[in-house]
């Protein structure tokens, strides 16, 4: 099946993107939200909801009815609409990114970054993720003398935000790394050293 979906960049009152889906060119499912749901971890996932109804006193009720296939389908199309809407929209003017590379274990380097050329965020932690990027930022944070917590000192206000910075950083990192083939290949490498490098 030919699956298109086409989102529209809403983030408010918790909706992240709003928009609809054709099926085959034939079915133009109306209404499809995407949400972001509080985690127990703390985090927010984005999660996509099809239309549903208000059937009287039987409350909310779903329009359609979706194979697992289908929704996985759903899914990618709506994820890959998103992902083009942030570069066609230019979610993040004038976000400036710099990086250091210096691996120890799961810790990959070091980022900056300048927005509108005012102000500049440095110490942003890179570790080695298993997601779309391949990283995950740990922005900067210290430890609570009496609570023994690590508390943030800087945080990203919204989803959509944070995964334009994870795209910007992966794409500098990984065009630096062009720079030191040699490099790349011996610290990730299934026997990458343990002991911290860096560039």
């Amino acid at each position: 099946m030919d699956i298109q979906a086409d989102m529209k960049l809403i983030e408010k009152n918790g909706i992240m993107a709003a928009g609809t889906v054709t099926i085959d060119g034939l079915f133009i499912i109306q209404e499809v939200i995407v949400r972001l749901i509080k985690q127990n971890d703390g985090t927010e996932k984005p999660v996509i909801f099809l239309p549903r109804r208000k059937a009287g006193e039987m409350g909310w009720k779903n329009v359609l009815e979706v194979s697992s296939e289908m929704k996985k389908e759903i899914d990618l199309a709506v994820g890959k609409s998103i992902k083009d809407a942030l570069c066609r929209d230019n979610y993040a003017p004038n976000l400036d990114v710099s990086v250091m590379i210096y691996v120890k274990k799961d810790l990959l380097g070091y980022a900056a970054l300048t927005y509108e050329n005012a102000i500049t965020i440095k110490d942003i932690q890179i570790y080695k993720a298993d997601n779309e990027y391949g990283i995950r930022l740990l922005y900067p944070s210290y430890k609570g003398d009496k609570d023994d917590k690590w508390h943030s000192l800087i945080d990203i206000g919204g989803y959509l935000f944070d995964d334009v910075i994870c795209r910007k950083v992966s794409e500098a990192y990984e065009e630096k790394l062009k720079n030191y083939p040699d490099f790349a290949e011996r610290n990730f490498s299934k026997k990458r050293q343990q002991r911290g490098k860096s560039l």
